[in-house]
């Protein structure tokens, strides 16, 4: 596995999977939705786990939606859960690129951020910030310029309604 500098300043290879682009692609996402690495993170403590996706399912796992007997045109592929509340899954939109939590329970849905390439950006941001102040807590690291740099990467993400702005509100 020969891996980016800027991913090795944060995550060792255990600490990363294989991006299935080409299974992705042929799903329908948008080339220019994906990181440009073929390593993306396993988990980033209590934000994202790809390795405690409830079974069946599994890191990149497609669901077909269906409304009664009707196939749905959606896929989504899981991603991975919040640690907090596993009801929680991240998916992936295969049309939009878009990443979102799904709520098992109510079936609720909300933005986190307009791609899985920005997505997994902002896990590295979060886990380099840690690194680079020497913060314990992701809590340590949230301040309005941090706040500042990742809006300036996905205005999505922070728009009303979306799980980022909750972050802020939550742990700052």
């Amino acid at each position: 596995m020969e891996l980016d500098p800027k991913t090795a300043f944060v995550w060792g290879p255990d600490d990363l999977m294989e991006l299935p682009r080409q299974g992705l692609l042929d799903l329908g996402v948008p080339a220019d939705k994906l990181p440009d690495e073929d390593w993306v993170p396993r988990r980033l403590a209590g934000f994202y786990d790809a390795d405690a996706i409830p079974e069946p399912l599994g890191a990149f796992s497609v669901i077909q939606l269906r409304a009664g007997a009707t196939t749905i045109d959606a896929k989504l592929v899981v991603l991975g859960i919040l640690p907090r509340a596993p009801e929680i899954l991240y998916i992936l939109d295969s049309g939009t690129g878009e990443v979102l939590q799904f709520d098992r329970n109510s079936n609720g849905v909300r933005g986190v951020n307009s791609s899985y390439r920005w997505f997994v950006e902002f896990l590295w941001q979060f886990e380099a910030r840690k690194k680079q102040t020497g913060a314990q807590r992701f809590a340590e690291v949230l301040n309005p310029g941090f706040r500042a740099t990742l809006n300036g990467i996905d205005p999505y993400a922070f728009q009303d309604g979306q799980w980022w702005p909750g972050v802020w509100k939550e742990l700052g």
